[in-house]
């Protein structure tokens, strides 16, 4: 398989049984399980299909063998870390996005927010995060996350002397969420954003972000 889940899949609970197969339940849990594993140590191209496997239900173990068929597929393939050339060498980006309120059962369980970070070239670090309240919040919060995981890796790689140079760019696509981060004004329609996640607003006004 070429990806790891059909585009456009949503697993939902209508598609469950009432009474599910002990069997076909441990070899769902197993496969999910293995998979997650991989998540957490290189498979960061697999982080999506897993947190829909892992929010859903033995009915969908069609969707869990497709996973399985991709990581056949894929075997050979792994995370480069090479040298970009010295206009970009040690030079830390992230991306980060939402996807919010896309849970077909409760409209909260599917609001995903996920980021990963390169440096030179390669994927260092990545993660996915959980329900939020609305769509500019999702971004924000998916962006506050960058910004903690930036603070840890610059001084992590300073510590192998590999120190980034300039500020960590990082792309988003949500006008709302980069307007409250470069302006701290406590707007009606953010006032549910919690302060803790303002620590990107900081980082962006101490130009280690932009």
């Amino acid at each position: 398989m070429a990806t790891p889940m059909l585009p456009g899949t949503r697993l939902i609970r209508a598609d469950c049984p009432d009474t599910p197969s002990p069997t076909v339940q441990l070899r769902y849990r197993s496969i999910v399980g293995s998979i997650g594993n991989l998540v957490q140590m290189t498979r960061c191209d697999m982080a999506f299909a897993y947190g829909q496997l892992g929010l859903s239900l033995p009915v969908h173990m069609a969707a869990a063998e497709r996973a399985l068929a991709y990581v056949r597929g894929t075997h050979d393939q792994g995370l480069s870390n090479c040298d970009p050339g010295a206009d970009n060498r040690n030079v830390l980006t992230g991306w980060v996005d939402s996807d919010f309120a896309a849970d077909s059962d409760t409209r909260r369980r599917g609001s995903v927010t996920g980021y990963i970070m390169f440096s030179n070239s390669a994927p260092i670090s990545w993660r996915r995060g959980g329900a939020t309240l609305s769509s500019s919040e999702a971004e924000y919060v998916a962006a506050s996350a960058v910004a903690q995981e930036h603070s840890y890796l610059r001084a992590l790689l300073s510590g192998f002397d590999c120190t980034p140079l300039g500020p960590t760019c990082v792309w988003e696509d949500n006008a709302a969420c980069i307007l409250m981060s470069e302006n701290l004004v406590n707007h009606y329609r953010s006032r549910h954003v919690k302060d803790k996640f303002h620590f990107l607003c900081e980082r962006v006004r101490a130009g280690e972000i932009k």
